[in-house]
C-alpha cells in the first residue's frame, strides 16, 4: 500500500442544517459539526477522551430517526441530514438541561462559593451554542426556579 493510498481518506456527502459537506467516513456527528463551525452543546466530549454519550447534551435530530441521536456517539453515513437547531433537537437539549438541573443539590458548594449570581464559569464554555446569551439566559430562569 502506497503512502498516497494511506493518506486517502474516503469522504461521505452529508447535510448540517441544510448545509451540504463532505466529512470522513465514521466520524462522529459532532466532529463534522465542530469542522462546520456549528456548534452544539455538550459536557462530556472531548476529542481526546473515550466516547460516553453520558450527558446526552448533544443531542441532534436526525431525519428518519425515531429519535433524537447523541451527537458525540452517532457516526455520519452517506446522505444523513442533521438538524442541530430544529423543535425536537432544541427541546431535547432542553429536557437534558432541565433534568440535570432538577437533580442539582441546592447546596452546591462550588454555586455556595460563587460571588456571581449566575452559574459557575466552568458551565459556560460546556453550553456551547450560536445563540449563548440565550442560553445561559434560560438557564438562569431555570436556576431561578430553586
Amino acid at each position: 500500500m502506497s503512502t498516497l493510498e494511506r493518506e486517502a481518506v474516503e469522504m461521505v456527502g452529508i447535510e448540517v442544517d441544510g448545509q451540504p459537506m463532505q466529512v470522513p467516513k465514521n466520524s462522529m456527528i459532532i466532529e463534522a459539526t465542530d469542522r462546520a463551525g456549528i456548534e452544539v452543546p455538550r459536557f462530556c466530549y472531548h476529542e481526546k477522551l473515550s466516547i460516553a454519550a453520558n450527558c446526552r447534551m448533544c443531542l441532534v435530530d436526525v431525519e428518519k430517526a425515531p429519535k433524537p441521536l447523541p451527537a458525540c456517539a452517532t457516526p455520519v453515513m452517506d446522505g444523513m441530514k442533521i438538524f442541530t437547531r430544529s423543535r425536537r433537537a432544541i427541546d431535547a437539549q432542553h429536557g437534558v438541561m432541565e433534568f440535570l438541573l432538577i437533580n442539582h443539590p441546592l447546596d452546591c458548594p462550588i454555586c455556595d462559593r460563587s460571588p456571581r449570581p449566575e452559574p459557575p464559569i466552568s458551565w459556560v464554555p460546556a453550553i456551547s451554542s450560536r445563540k449563548r446569551t440565550q442560553r445561559v439566559q434560560w438557564i438562569q430562569r431555570v436556576m431561578s426556579v430553586f
